[in-house]
């Protein structure tokens, strides 16, 4: 199902997994021109692991007029899964990423976390450990993070609200968010691979 928004030049998509209501909405904000080298290989991975699950993907596409923080906010307006997490269109996740995510679902945390690895333009890869117990920061070549955009949380939980800025909405939301989490639960397995691009609007989309 498409829905198109003509506010801004905003598409709305939704790619749904079955007719129930999704336990787990994927939101991935995007830029027009981005489609075909990104969003297209990332949705192959997805698409097959949706199948038949109580899962949807929201894609917000624009043309770069409307501030990264202000589209997560639109995309969380529009999922309508108990649980929520944003995917970066240029990243990867792990084959066996919807499983994990739908099978911690069950122990009714307010976030579910995981481990990823980090590659800076495909090279250079670093652990990444995600949890509410961290500090920002780097040890022995592992990054920490708070619960930021890209870990799974519980809707209802959620009242902080991305800044309608163009960068660094992130990290500053994970800041305020933690306030609110009070459960978690942890994925042990390598799931997300972040692949930060110095030549490509990673930030900006």
């Amino acid at each position: 199902m498409i829905i198109e928004l003509t506010k801004n030049k905003i598409k709305l998509e939704y790619i749904k997994g079955s007719s129930n209501l999704p336990i787990l909405s994927i939101l991935i904000c995007t830029l027009e021109e981005r489609k075909i080298e990104f969003l297209n290989r990332i949705l192959s991975i997805l698409k097959p692991q949706i199948n038949k699950k109580d899962v949807e993907i929201v894609i917000l596409t624009d043309y770069g007029e409307i501030p990264i923080g202000t589209k997560r906010n639109m995309s969380l307006d529009y999922a309508s899964g108990k649980y929520v997490c944003f995917i970066d269109d240029d990243d990867i996740v792990s084959d066996g990423y919807v499983d994990l995510v739908l099978s911690k679902s069950k122990e009714d945390s307010d976030v579910i976390v995981f481990n990823g690895i980090v590659t800076t333009n495909g090279w250079d890869i670093k652990l990444a450990r995600q949890g509410m117990e961290y500090k920002y920061g780097e040890i022995n070549n592992v990054y920490y993070r708070l619960p930021n955009h890209l870990a799974i949380h519980k809707k209802e939980t959620m009242i902080e609200r991305f800044m309608d800025v163009r960068t660094g909405e992130d990290d500053e939301w994970a800041e305020r968010r933690l306030k609110e989490i009070k459960t978690q639960t942890r994925i042990d397995e390598i799931i997300y691979h972040y692949d930060f691009r110095t030549t490509t609007k990673k930030y900006f989309v």
